[in-house]
């Protein structure tokens, strides 16, 4: 803890890329993602992949920037209590599923 924050730790903020050059290389690796597209090598990837939007062929999925776009946005961070950070998952937690859902429109 610091005095000078009145108790809360410093939090420096470290920039290394302006936005406009994170927006360059975002379009970029979505164009990549989208053409020439992945290679998969497992059907059932391949079809949750179809299903959610992605154009298949052989083993190569090309993904839609939608899709793409949906799936990165940052999650909400966790709210902290006085005594501490959320406890993480516990090991018996049910595993997450493995589909994924469609964009929507």
């Amino acid at each position: 803890m610091s005095a000078r924050t009145g108790g809360e730790p410093l939090r420096p903020a470290l920039r290394l890329l302006s936005a406009d050059l994170v927006g360059r290389i975002l379009d970029e690796a979505y164009e990549l993602l989208r053409d020439p597209g992945i290679r998969v090598q497992d059907a059932e990837a391949l079809g949750l992949l179809a299903a959610a939007g992605a154009r298949v062929e052989g083993e190569i999925a090309r993904l839609p920037t939608q899709l793409v776009e949906v799936r990165s946005r940052p999650f909400p961070r966790r709210s902290t209590s006085s005594t501490g950070p959320a406890p993480r998952p516990s090991a018996t937690a049910p595993a997450p599923s493995t589909s994924i859902p469609a964009p929507r429109a």
